[in-house]
């Protein structure tokens, strides 16, 4: 059996070099979404398409960046038409740096204070509603240092989102969220306290006035769980 003569200069892998994906650092994902109400007749309540376009990569040695922007058309079945056809928004976009013992992070993202206790405290960020229930990301600044057994986060919101009906007038935007929580990490158990102030993420109607409210409120809390043998 004969084989053909190879050298250094033959192109092995040429052809999966030209072959590779163009913009292999763009994601992209198109959505349709449809939402039916049973108690009315099965109506459509939600009919909407989503373009999405994200990146992720390095920034330098010790910072990672993510961007997304996502693009909804609104059909006019949809209940939000009446008040938009389409929207573009940012849906996640921050840099993140961690060097040593610290890590911060700037820019729109969620914080998972619920992710110990399973969500009983993940008040931070507000859900999308009935129809959407996404998390909503806002634009946060935190930091967090991480101990041989133990760590230590603070955030700060300069403009928190609120969910509120269209037709409520919202009273007193003009407000600002900070919080600390303080993890513990042990053989088989862990246990967190936190504390801050927080912006409810839904509004409140007051019938008086008919206007709606969302008054910040202080905090205090405390979580744990523990493995057990079986």
């Amino acid at each position: 059996q004969e084989f053909d003569e190879w050298s250094d200069d033959s192109d092995l892998f040429g052809d999966e070099i030209k072959n590779a994906r163009p913009f292999a650092w763009l994601n992209i994902g198109v959505a349709q979404k449809w939402g039916f109400n049973p108690a009315s007749d099965w109506s459509t309540t939600k009919e909407r398409t989503e373009l999405i376009l994200g990146t992720t990569g390095s920034v330098s040695d010790a910072g990672y960046g993510e961007l997304e922007i996502k693009s909804t058309k609104y059909w006019p079945s949809d209940s939000y038409h009446s008040t938009k056809s389409s929207d573009i928004e940012i849906e996640r976009a921050f840099l993140q740096f961690s060097f040593d013992k610290w890590s911060t992070k700037l820019g729109r993202y969620t914080i998972g204070w619920g992710e110990l206790e399973g969500g009983a405290l993940d008040v931070i960020n507000p859900s999308g509603g009935l129809t959407d229930p996404s998390i909503t990301s806002q634009w946060l600044m935190s930091a967090t240092r991480y101990g041989d057994k133990s760590d230590i986060s603070v955030f700060y919101n300069p403009n928190p989102k609120i969910t509120n009906s269209t037709l409520l007038s919202l009273k007193d935007e003009r407000h600002r969220e900070f919080g600390l929580r303080y993890g513990i990490n042990t053989e088989g158990s862990d246990m967190a306290f936190y504390a801050g102030q927080l912006i409810p993420n839904d509004a409140l109607k007051n019938l008086t006035d008919g206007m709606a409210y969302a008054s910040p409120y202080e905090l205090l809390g405390f979580g744990m769980n523990k493995v057990f043998d079986d």
